[in-house]
């Protein structure tokens, strides 16, 4: 923010980016300075802001997100349906909980991928080493994927995520079926926000943080991979939030 405030006195042109739905503090206060604000829904979402100064882009995603980058992660072999499952580094412990709780029938039907953060890797290679042994090559737990994300994405056939944008713009980019379990910590409950608008035309599927209990998650993806037809339509679907000129159109902005 005070580079742009900075710009903004000196007469510099001001081009500010909104990832989420929800306009964040410093983000508000720079668009009454900003040329432009760049947004990644459709523009009249922003009503609070000039419509001449808002352009809808989308959100920028890596080029590995790209379809056209697609390396295809070869599934050989497969015996079951592969789940990736993450949460980021906040409020990681109840997903992991519920995952724990319920790993031997989650690994008896799906080919697990655990993003469990850093707080939760040592308590999940513990629940791995107690598993059958049948089960074990079914869970594959670590604590951060980086450069390797774009190929998680891409061997899953359903992703359980938080809504934060990024997830949802790479979600989106490679048109992967979504149960989002939005964070209600966020600020002003962006990730609801973000996850509910998608929800609302038809492109994920949102689970309430109290619904993460028992086999409400369990039973969240096992109806997915019971009705193909929705796994294929929440596919179409979110491809349609991906723009992909996003990049290329903030730059042009600017």
């Amino acid at each position: 923010m005070p580079v742009g405030i900075a710009a903004s006195k000196l007469k510099v042109p001001v081009v500010i980016h909104e990832s989420d739905i929800v306009m964040g503090k410093a983000n508000l206060r720079l668009a009454k300075k900003a040329d432009y604000v760049a947004v990644s829904f459709p523009s009249e979402l922003y009503g609070n802001l000039s419509p001449q100064k808002v352009k809808f882009t989308g959100n920028p995603v890596r080029a590995e997100f790209y379809p056209a980058s697609d390396k295809l992660v070869k599934k050989q072999n497969k015996q079951k349906p592969n789940i990736m499952i993450f949460a980021g580094s906040q409020g990681a412990e109840s997903i992991n909980s519920n995952v724990f709780e319920n790993i031997e029938i989650l690994t008896k039907n799906f080919h697990l991928l655990h993003i469990t953060g850093e707080q939760g890797i040592e308590r999940a290679r513990f629940v791995r080493h107690r598993m059958p042994k049948d089960l074990q090559k079914f869970y594959d737990p670590v604590d951060f994927l980086s450069n390797e994300m774009p190929a998680a994405y891409k061997w899953s056939d359903v992703v359980v995520a938080r809504g934060g944008m990024n997830s949802l713009s790479e979600l989106a980019a490679l048109s992967k079926p979504a149960i989002i379990i939005p964070l209600y910590t966020s600020t002003n409950n962006h990730q609801f926000k973000n996850a509910s608008y998608m929800a609302q035309h038809g492109a994920v599927r949102i689970l309430d943080q109290s619904s993460v209990k028992g086999l409400g998650l369990v039973n969240e993806i096992s109806k997915l991979f019971d009705r193909p037809e929705t796994l294929k339509y929440l596919s179409e679907t979110i491809h349609k939030f991906f723009k992909s000129s996003a990049a290329l159109d903030i730059a042009r902005l600017i």
